[in-house]
């Protein structure tokens, strides 16, 4: 596949191992959730660099929280800005395992502008977030009372401690797309806007299609 090629090079030019996708049953957890789980996929670079060129927000202000963060790539993509740090939860310790190579290669790069980097091994909704700005990155890891209870997590944060923060959640746009379910949950809180988001580049790298609902909130 094409995707899997671009994806091959990207590995190669950061020394690191993302792009090989896993099937669910792959995943070594004990976590409840397993039966929530989505499969691996790797985020497409294209496509991320592009929604936060969209956002456009002023990073070195904002903690970075990836959901489900795999192997890591999204939090190597994200060390290219200034986050003031980038932390990725998963539940699965074979991705754990991976993700905290990729990290410990990447970081001997000094051209990283945030090496702030790091990675737990647990359950997202039970995450502890940071109180200050955050950007929480979410592609799609896991559905029904796993996503609930972690966007339910999110919410709760920015209730009891009103801030700036953005919501970016991305899915395959295929049927059954996650994208519409989890706008509409995050519309129902009332403390966020919705981000007007361009057409998403064509994404060679991506496995399928991406489609993506971001949010923002401010404090009030």
């Amino acid at each position: 596949m094409r995707s899997d090629r671009i994806n091959q090079r990207y590995d190669r030019q950061h020394n690191v191992d993302t792009w090989r996708c896993l099937t669910v049953k792959e995943l070594q957890t004990s976590s409840s959730n397993f039966a929530l789980s989505e499969r691996y996929i790797p985020t497409p670079e294209l496509t991320f660099h592009a929604l936060l060129s969209v956002l456009a927000a002023d990073y070195k202000d904002y903690s970075f929280i990836d959901f489900g963060s795999g192997k890591g790539k999204v939090l190597l993509m994200a060390s290219r800005y200034p986050f003031t740090s980038i932390t990725g939860v998963d539940f699965a310790g074979n991705l754990h395992a991976i993700a905290e190579k990729n990290i410990h290669r990447v970081k001997q790069n000094n051209q990283l502008q945030c090496d702030n980097i790091q990675v737990v091994l647990g359950e997202a909704e039970k995450l502890p977030l940071p109180t200050g700005k955050c950007f929480f990155f979410l592609y799609a890891p896991f559905f029904g009372a796993a996503l609930e209870s972690t966007l339910e997590s999110i919410r709760a944060s920015l209730t009891q401690s009103p801030r700036a923060a953005i919501i970016c959640f991305i899915d395959d746009d295929v049927p059954g797309s996650l994208v519409n379910e989890a706008a509409e949950r995050i519309a129902s809180w009332g403390i966020c806007s919705e981000i007007l988001l361009p057409v998403l580049p064509k994404d060679a790298a991506a496995v399928w299609p991406i489609r993506a609902t971001c949010w923002r909130s401010s404090p009030s």
